[in-house]
């Protein structure tokens, strides 16, 4: 049994319930509703039960700003629950948030296309006006009751996810094995990376390797074998990171730098992932070298040579792009990565270019 969980506000309490009960304007029109359980609460249309819960919250004089609480349990395929251990099931509910004062509606839904779920819409403020249901830690309490239902009716279990506790405390053999799995999908991303200077490249590279990309607000990386999903920020390199090395790499492709500024370019590589110590540098690193670049010669300090290509400048500065360190690539590669930038940009830039030079 999966449990889900979602709170909403008080002007949503009618959509809420029309939609729990199957009622004006479906969208699974072959779903059927069924009320289960009711506490506090008379009536079997939206309207009826609407207006009884819109008094409740009245009571609570909008001091609650996420007064519903929506949980529901989908059961796996082919399970069913006879009507007792439905009940079995409010009286858990009811039980575990403590609902003897307030507004409690559990509902099936059954079709022959879906699984059986059942939809529990709590109103968190009670009848009598006072304190409301505490919500502390829900979702790991509703996958409590997932496991007891689990238990009791001989339903398919099913692996709690774990929080991120768990996970920091979680066996070294299952972090070995996943750090494996993120270790070669991240060295699999720099492989992509070093030579792409076209979003395209980049995606033949990594579908060559055996992962597939979905672009949403990130990037995705899927393992097509294992079906294992990445984000590519998990990795170590978000989608703006990966936009900016394929500029890098197409930038390098049309206009190589030149040895003294690839010289300069891997020395402030060093110097941001703070392999060398050079208070100086840093300090012009953060400020002068974010705009314009300089020439350096370099001295015994930094052990630099002046032979550098720039293959081991890219791999480099992919390496330090990918790394878990708090990355400002701007201030490392002088303004290079920001060739597509919109005027709005290079004009703020001018700006900064005028208050450094005072």
């Amino acid at each position: 049994m999966i449990a889900k969980q979602t709170t909403a506000k008080a002007s949503s309490i009618s959509n809420m319930v029309s939609y729990v009960l199957r009622e004006n304007g479906l969208k699974h029109p072959e779903e059927k509703a069924q009320i289960i359980f009711q506490n506090a609460l008379v009536g079997e249309h939206t309207d009826e039960i609407v207006a009884q819960m819109q008094m409740a919250l009245d009571l609570n004089n909008n001091r609650c700003s996420q007064p519903l609480f929506h949980a529901i349990f989908s059961l796996s395929e082919g399970e069913f629950l006879n009507a007792a251990q439905e009940l079995q099931l409010a009286a858990m509910v009811m039980k575990e948030f403590k609902l003897d004062e307030n507004m409690f509606l559990l509902c099936k839904h059954t079709s022959p296309e879906s699984k059986d779920h059942y939809h529990a819409i709590i109103v968190r403020p009670p009848i009598d006006g006072r304190q409301v249901v505490n919500l502390f830690q829900s979702k790991q309490r509703l996958m409590k009751i997932s496991r007891k239902c689990e238990m009791l009716f001989h339903l398919k279990q099913v692996k709690t996810p774990k929080t991120w506790k768990q996970k920091l405390n979680s066996s070294n053999n299952e972090k070995q094995h996943w750090n494996a799995r993120q270790l070669q999908a991240r060295m699999v991303l720099k492989n992509a990376l070093y030579k792409a200077t076209s979003m395209l490249e980049f995606i033949i590279q990594m579908q060559k390797a055996g992962y597939s990309l979905h672009k949403g607000r990130g990037l995705g990386i899927v393992h097509q074998s294992s079906g294992i999903y990445f984000k590519a920020s998990s990795l170590g390199c978000s989608l703006s990171k990966i936009e900016k090395i394929i500029a890098f790499n197409k930038k390098q492709q049309k206009a190589p730098l030149s040895p003294s500024q690839l010289v300069q370019l891997e020395r402030n590589i060093a110097l941001a992932r703070g392999d060398i110590n050079d208070k100086i540098s840093k300090s012009t690193l953060r400020l002068r070298d974010r705009f314009m670049p300089r020439q350096v010669h370099p001295t015994s300090k930094n052990n630099i040579s002046e032979s550098v290509t720039i293959e081991t400048v890219t791999k480099a500065l992919i390496d330090y792009m990918i790394s878990p360190l708090k990355v400002d690539i701007d201030s490392v590669y002088f303004g290079a990565m920001g060739m597509d930038e919109s005027e709005e940009k290079k004009r703020l830039k001018e700006k900064r270019k005028v208050k450094l030079s005072m």
